[in-house]
């Protein structure tokens, strides 16, 4: 189950989901399993607030962000976001166009309560808190005062 304290502190600055329409989620995935895992994760996210959270996850695949009018969209979604999942289920560096959306993102959310939660590699075989994916995820997340929680390879099993 994901849960931190940059989760959990997240999750209480919006403690009224009916007032604004719920917790805004993006996902961006690199195919089907990833898009799958996030989803499963979110739902794991919701049973942990016992239903109180309304979550409304919006997905953005890989190669769809790769168009530059996509991209804008998914853009505006994240602005609106409170939690940015980064899913993947290769083992492969995160595309550059992703990279460079994710900072984008990131540097326009500067401030906001957000987190970034990242699931990088196969789901039994994720990658390790010092891996350069993990690292560059968290290093966005914090240059943009963001939280970030990625879970470790035992946690992920």
């Amino acid at each position: 189950m994901i849960t931190n304290d940059a989760v959990d502190s997240t999750m209480a600055s919006h403690p009224d989901p009916d007032t604004d329409a719920g917790w805004h989620v993006v996902i961006a995935y690199d195919d089907v399993p990833a898009g799958r895992r996030a989803m499963h994760t979110l739902d794991n996210v919701g049973h942990a607030t016992g239903g109180t959270l309304k979550l409304c996850p919006l997905l953005w695949r890989f190669d769809i962000l790769e168009d530059p009018g996509w991209r804008a969209e998914a853009t505006i979604d994240t602005q609106r976001a409170n939690l940015l999942i980064v899913s993947t289920s290769s083992k492969g560096d995160l595309p550059t166009t992703i990279q460079d959306w994710v900072r984008s993102c990131l540097n326009q959310k500067q401030g906001h309560d957000a987190v970034v939660v990242a699931l990088l590699g196969p789901a039994d075989d994720t990658d390790v808190p010092d891996s350069p994916r993990v690292q560059f995820l968290r290093n966005a997340a914090e240059a943009a005062g963001l939280g970030f929680f990625a879970p470790t390879p035992h946690a992920a099993r």
